[in-house]
């Protein structure tokens, strides 16, 4: 949130009913899951929010985060991404943000759906002093069962093998480790990923 903003705390916005401008992402997309579960963590629904004064700006995507903070028609990053984001970057050169901790109710919810507890660590961005509470998810890659093994296998062979290729592709793919890849899948293996 715009550090200019009252508001310190999702509390603040969402039971304060502090008008904020806040781009939603389209449909389908983590990021408004998240959002829409956390509306309803806090009892709310977007036609409340807008009752009270709040404007839900569609954004496609974070470029169109960025863009829409750049121009003042939003007051918020509302984004689900691994650090580090060149849209928050940005937007806090513009306009300094603060980091909006998730209520440790929300992210118990949210853990029963997947999600796994963690922090913003202190100094990302150079926005938090110190680390701020929210969730995480892996990434991870899904083949529907009528895929042939051969092809599974093949896939995860080349992923497996290339890590540095993978670790290229995002920051937040640093960590990627070939020996901890099929742990916490979030289902079955498939018998090609099982095979490799």
């Amino acid at each position: 949130v715009n550090r200019a903003c009252p508001v310190h705390t999702l509390q603040d916005w969402l039971q304060g009913r502090m008008p904020l401008r806040v781009p939603v992402d389209r449909v389908g997309t983590v990021d408004r899951m998240v959002f829409e579960l956390t509306l309803q963590h806090f009892g709310v629904s977007a036609a409340d929010v807008e009752h009270w004064g709040s404007r839900l700006v569609p954004a496609a995507n974070y470029h169109e985060q960025l863009a829409l903070y750049q121009a003042d028609a939003v007051d918020v990053l509302w984004q689900f991404m691994g650090i580090p984001s060149p849209a928050i970057q940005a937007a806090h050169a513009l306009r300094p943000l603060q980091a909006l901790a998730l209520p440790p109710a929300l992210i118990a919810t949210l853990e029963g759906l997947g999600w796994a507890a963690a922090h913003l660590p202190t100094g990302a961005y150079g926005i938090p002093a110190e680390s701020v509470a929210t969730v995480a998810m892996g990434t991870s890659l899904g083949f529907h069962a009528s895929v042939p093994t051969d092809v599974v296998f093949a896939i995860t062979q080349a992923v497996c093998e290339h890590p540095e290729r993978v670790r290229d592709i995002h920051p937040a793919a640093r960590q990627f480790d070939p020996a901890r890849a099929p742990l916490q899948a979030g289902g079955p293996l498939h018998p090609g990923a099982e095979r490799y």
